[in-house]
């Protein structure tokens, strides 16, 4: 029953744990960074904060979060959280930004001032822009792969989803580009992955009462291999983190 499982798991972070991923664990609240190199137990200590929260503070899995950077990831830390609690308990929502970024434009798809029905892949980003570029005679100037690289960058450098960061572009002719590519995305009601992050972003910052209801629901957010040069992960992190009143 639970009282197997709770003390095998706390054996388990006794034995397994050195005292500085103890504290990590261990930490009651408010933000905590855990810097460590490649191979050390990041991942270790967060399934190992994550079961410590549900099994020893009782906390419910539906108000946890792990965002992850990749899908491999997300699956170790499901994999390592279900050994901890066998079937006795819900699994909180584990997975990528941008899985995570879906699951909240989806169930809040009427606020979206665009509605989408589907994500372009990178694969179908370039054809798309390759498209743009042959009408307008510019695919001998510009490769699609660049032109969709360097829109990614300006938009992973967005603080404010209404006004991209088009400064970040190289060249004057890839404003035009991208006005383009925008105007096509919208006609046919598809986003890119970068989109993702930023609607969810333009969604917590346009509408306080959704941003209430997540703050009021998720009360901790874990973060694996936190990306602190993407700037609109930092603003979307903050937005999830801080409630209204603290940011």
């Amino acid at each position: 029953g639970k009282k197997i499982m709770h003390d095998s798991f706390n054996t388990f972070l006794q034995n397994n744990l050195n005292p500085s991923q103890q504290k990590a664990v261990h930490h009651e609240s408010g933000a905590i960074l855990v810097v460590a190199g490649a191979g050390s137990g990041k991942t270790r200590v967060i399934t190992a904060r994550i079961t410590h929260l549900i099994l020893n503070k009782n906390i419910n899995p539906s108000s946890i979060i792990a965002l992850t950077f990749t899908n491999k990831a997300a699956h170790e830390m499901r994999e390592r959280i279900a050994s901890f609690l066998g079937n006795q308990t819900n699994l909180p929502f584990i997975g990528t930004f941008h899985s995570y970024c879906v699951q909240l434009l989806k169930k809040y798809h009427e606020h979206l001032p665009n509605p989408f029905i589907s994500i372009l892949d990178s694969d179908d980003q370039q054809k798309m822009i390759q498209g743009i570029l042959q009408r307008n005679g510019l695919h001998k100037q510009f490769t699609a792969k660049n032109v969709a690289y360097q829109i990614s960058q300006m938009k992973n450098h967005t603080v404010d989803p209404s006004h991209p960061a088009t400064e970040q572009l190289t060249h004057p002719m890839l404003t035009d580009i991208y006005n383009a590519y925008e105007t096509e995305k919208k006609a046919s009601k598809t986003l890119d992955f970068d989109d993702l992050l930023l609607e969810t972003l333009r969604l917590f910052k346009k509408n306080s009462i959704i941003k209430q209801q997540f703050n009021n629901k998720i009360r901790h957010i874990l973060v694996d291999e936190y990306q602190d040069t993407n700037i609109v992960q930092h603003e979307l992190l903050k937005a999830m983190a801080l409630s209204d009143n603290a940011l």
